[in-house]
């Protein structure tokens, strides 16, 4: 019922005649007053001016939400939906004006998408208790050695994290129940009630923003699977958490570090899927509720934040998201609606929450009040429908339409695949390689405002009405390549291999693309079969034979492309049009080259040409450091890696000897008497098996050639194949004498005996089957 500015109810008995009134007022079931509704779940009366009817209570089973969608003078939207579960699991928060201050702000969430015994009990405790305690961590973090006093926010979030799984048990063990009589229970196991709420647990994720003049910053602290990302007005997006996933190889560390394990299926101690949460306390510390925690300098490039659980991250990615985002972007409360409908077509069927904070409303300028349908042609990314859409890519669809084909003074782009012929030829995963590319070119399109002209091939032939537009669309795509999800085949051919800088940043990885951009102005006619725009003449050639003298990866443009770069950053004021994506061009760094004059194949008068990257990729005219991979490699694996795999062998073989392999515990300093070194608490177990792993783990160079990893790889594998062999045959073993006690050696028949042996060796490996058995 969220945005009815009045909503009244009326009593329906009030209506009833008055002779009828009796009997119809016992018939007549109250459904007049919220309060009356025992069966109500969620309720939100969002910007709702309420007449005849009082708003129900809140508890762990009911959600009401009151509160407005402008929040410190951002935009505010929340959607969900309860799936399957017939209650709400995850709580959500939304405070403006935190702590009495009119330029903080808080927002979290606390659940799961999934039903558990006291889940929703647990997610409820942190609703509720979370301000406060983030209050008082943040008035105790004050730092006052300093001229003036300053507030630790990460390090209070990280003990309000802390503090409220701790305050959690405590409310669980002694204030969650009371037993029949009235009493508090007085012990704890881990049966019943209050054994299970303890092995519940929620995620979290909570959001602070802090306004101030001189930086607006928010922190971004979460356990779990809910995450959070930010949209950017060019296009991009920038994750700001993380989910704590099992298999994270620092994840991983910690968890055996904390006496825990990681099973196959990716869950700690084959109980739970995730590796930081709220409550679980029967896995502590294996899984514990310390945040990550990520500070976020607002800018005026940063659109809206999408915050979500599992129910909405499962299924969307956060590219997809921030695009279907986006075409709500005016509207909070529709994106998130339109990002919970995506998300229940895709299968969601549990408790999904989704929030949008408008935060570019703190610019001026921003988010909101930013008008792309400008009458001015030159307009900043002039988004105007034209006609029907002739893609039919579902995730272009989600995006603006193409913008109106530009005429007049314009940028022309012309792009090509470097080898692509020779790709296309030997590389099974071009095609892929190719769709990637193709959908990476016409998003960036979208976003920015480029209009396609046409593709021949792997080519496209772009025309923007800006030069701004050209190069920002330009350097966003060389961006982007190094991180496009590019199949294996060609990631290990020579083309796509990856590249390093001397510095150690990559510059190239994947398919290599090389553009051309030219200024001027063409003749524009439309094609009477496509009934598209499409441009002919002398600037036309020149673009084309330009793109072809640059090398993969680079940008080459004319001398008149210069010159309009020069102009803009003498005379380009921030009333320009393209006063916004000139900005974003100097945050990524405009680096010019100058090539020399060329001559150009059809063209007589030679053109001077030179270089234009963004700083991060300037680094690609320099001689590549990093070698590219040998063409038949398939897997890249390091030293680290080799090691971490020979500690596998050394514990599958002591488990093959029903043994636990540890090695000796790290100490902080060496006695100077290591007789006097206390041992360890387990060292008489006869179970363990405790010794340095240094002895049995083969000796590895710094840095070996690709003959000496194969033969080690091979070695390790005879080693894990002998102990998986091994400890099949005691499996079985195990299984037939499961039946009663085990014979005597002087009852076993001779004949069986040797036949049993003769089974042991079918299963040794070829080194040790011919190894005589006495």
């Amino acid at each position: 019922m969220s945005g009815n500015k009045r909503l009244e109810i009326k009593n329906i008995q009030q209506t009833l005649p008055s002779t009828a009134a009796p009997a119809a007022a016992e018939a007549t079931p109250r459904l007049f007053d919220f309060a009356d509704l025992v069966k109500l779940r969620v309720l939100g009366l969002m910007d709702v001016t309420l007449r005849g009817a009082s708003v129900p209570d809140e508890n762990f089973d009911r959600r009401v939400r009151t509160s407005e969608t402008e929040i410190n003078g951002m935009a505010y939207g929340i959607a969900d939906t309860l799936g399957a579960v017939d209650g709400p699991m995850t709580f959500d928060l939304a405070l403006q004006k935190f702590r009495g201050r009119d330029n903080e702000c808080l927002f979290g969430m606390f659940g799961r998408t999934q039903p558990h015994l006291g889940s929703n009990r647990v997610a409820k405790y942190l609703h509720e208790q979370f301000p406060r305690s983030f209050t008082e961590s943040l008035s105790k973090s004050l730092d006052k050695s300093g001229p003036s006093q300053t507030e630790d926010v990460p390090e209070s979030l990280r003990t309000t994290f802390l503090g409220l799984n701790k305050s959690l048990y405590e409310f669980l063990a002694t204030k969650g129940y009371n037993d029949n009589s009235g009493r508090k229970l007085s012990t704890i196991s881990m049966s019943g009630p209050v054994g299970n709420e303890l092995k519940s647990g929620a995620s979290a994720i909570v959001i602070y923003i802090v306004d101030r003049p001189q930086a607006k910053m928010m922190y971004v602290a979460n356990v779990g699977d809910m995450l959070a990302v930010v949209s950017q007005s060019n296009g991009g997006f920038a994750p700001v958490s993380i989910k704590h996933d099992p298999f994270e190889r620092s994840e991983i560390v910690r968890i055996r570090a904390a006496e825990g394990w990681v099973s196959p299926k990716g869950m700690v101690n084959e109980e739970e899927d995730l590796s930081r949460n709220f409550g679980l306390y029967h896995l502590l510390p294996a899984v514990n509720a310390r945040p990550d925690i990520h500070p976020h300098l607002l800018s005026d490039l940063d659109e809206f934040v999408i915050v979500g659980n599992r129910g909405l991250w499962n299924y969307v990615s956060f590219r997809t998201a921030v695009d279907i985002a986006r075409l709500n972007r005016e509207d909070p409360m529709k994106a998130a609606q339109m990002l919970r409908d995506y998300a229940m077509s895709y299968g969601a069927d549990g408790n999904t929450v989704i929030m949008v904070i408008a935060v570019g409303d703190l610019f001026p300028g921003g988010g909101r009040s930013r008008n792309p349908q400008d009458d001015n042609p030159y307009a900043y990314a002039p988004i105007r429908r034209h006609g029907p859409r002739p893609e039919r890519d579902r995730l272009l669809r989600m995006l603006d339409e193409s913008v109106t084909p530009p005429n007049g003074l314009l940028a022309l782009v012309f792009t090509d695949i470097r080898n692509s012929t020779s790709l296309w030829e030997k590389n099974v995963g071009m095609p892929l390689a190719m769709r990637a590319h193709n959908e990476l070119l016409r998003r960036q399109a979208r976003l920015i405002g480029g209009y396609e002209v046409k593709t021949e091939g792997d080519s496209f032939m772009m025309a923007f009405q800006t030069l701004p537009a050209a190069l920002l669309w330009c350097f966003k795509v060389q961006t982007e390549l190094l991180d496009a999800d590019w199949p294996m085949e060609i990631l290990e051919s020579e083309e796509g291999a990856e590249i390093t800088d001397s510095t150690g940043n990559v510059v190239a990885r994947g398919l290599s693309v090389r553009m051309g951009i030219h200024w001027g102005k063409p003749v524009c006619a439309e094609d009477p079969t496509t009934h598209r725009m499409d441009y002919f003449g002398p600037m036309v050639n020149r673009s084309a034979r330009i793109m072809s003298q640059a090398l993969g990866g680079q940008i080459m443009v004319s001398s008149d492309v210069v010159r309009e770069i020069e102009r803009m950053k003498e005379q380009l004021d921030n009333n320009h049009p393209s006063y916004n994506q000139f900005q974003t061009l100097r945050r990524m760094g405009i680096e010019i080259a100058y090539v020399g004059e060329r001559s150009l194949k059809g063209l007589e008068a030679p053109e001077a040409l030179s270089l234009v990257l963004p700083t991060a990729l300037f680094g690609r005219l320099e001689t590549p450091t990093s070698p590219a991979p040998a063409p038949s490699s398939r897997i890249q694996f390091s030293v680290n890696q080799l090691m971490e795999l020979s500690m596998l062998t050394v514990r599958l073989e002591a488990l093959a000897t029903s043994r636990v392999f540890k090695p000796h515990p790290r100490r902080r300093s060496f006695p100077a008497n290591p007789s006097t070194e206390p041992p360890a608490a387990d060292d008489n177990n006869p179970i363990i098996w405790r010794g340095d792993p240094d002895v049995v783990v083969p000796n590895i160079k710094s840095e070996p050639t690709d003959q000496d990893l194969m033969m080690l790889l091979d070695h390790i594998t005879g080693r894990i194949e002998n102990a998986l062999s091994s400890l099949q045959i005691r499996s079985m073993m195990q299984s037939s004498t499961s039946l009663g006690p085990p014979p005597r050696l002087e009852d076993i028949d001779p004949l069986a005996l040797a036949q049993a042996l003769r089974i042991v060796q079918g299963f040794m490996s070829p080194i040790t089957r011919g190894v005589r058995v006495s």
